[in-house]
């Protein structure tokens, strides 16, 4: 919810009334937007993913308590973890220095963190973006080299996820995540402002490989 991006809250930030508790009683969760069992179900009883490209969004409370321990929880699956943040700054995301910074931090507390940083099972490459938005076709070299042989990609933030790639297919495992703060791109897919998303979509057979896209 914390998006400097987005209209409908930056009313609410500037004014600091936008808390936790408040927060909470604007998400909606509803089900076509939403199969967050099936991934668990993927989770819990399949075979471990081989490599997963998590593409980050915002910097603060986003990626502490949500992409670092969603990471934490794939490495010791038994997975390893790309974190793929912008390469310079937008708004209020995540940048790779600041990533990178961030993680020598989570290391001095927390050692599976840090074996797999030394095991090279965890890294961080930037995309070689400072927007917002997600344009695959225009990835880092480096990062696409290092996520071919990914089997899960997941897509952190409004920008990413519903803006510019809510209909990308991959020939992969693909999790969107999002909370829709934009009236106009609700109202296109039929949500509404303030629901959350959480779709996890499995590789299909007929999937279309984007050019730059993890495989």
């Amino acid at each position: 919810m914390f998006d400097w991006g987005s209209n409908a809250l930056h009313e609410l930030l500037r004014t600091d009334t936008l808390d936790f508790e408040h927060a909470k009683t604007k998400i909606h969760r509803p089900a076509m937007f939403n199969n967050t069992d099936e991934l668990i179900t993927r989770l819990m009883t399949s075979r471990p993913y081989h490599k997963a490209v998590i593409f980050t969004d915002n910097a603060g409370a986003d990626v502490t308590l949500g992409v670092l321990p969603f990471a934490r929880y794939l490495i010791q699956c038994g997975t390893n973890v790309i974190l793929a943040p912008n390469s310079q700054p937008a708004i209020n995301d995540i940048t790779e220095p600041e990533l990178l910074a961030l993680l020598t931090k989570v290391q001095r507390i927390d050692p599976v963190i840090r074996d797999a940083i030394k095991a090279k099972q965890l890294a961080v490459y930037g995309t070689g973006s400072s927007s917002p938005c997600l344009d695959l076709r225009r990835i880092d070299e480096r990062l696409v080299r290092h996520s071919r042989d990914a089997d899960l990609v997941v897509i952190i933030g409004m920008g990413r996820a519903i803006h510019t790639n809510f209909y990308a297919r991959f020939n992969c495992d693909v999790v969107k995540m999002a909370v829709f703060k934009n009236f106009m791109a609700a109202q296109v897919v039929g949500a509404h402002i303030y629901d959350a998303m959480c779709l996890f979509t499995p590789k299909s057979a007929d999937t279309r490989i984007m050019d730059g896209a993890p495989s």
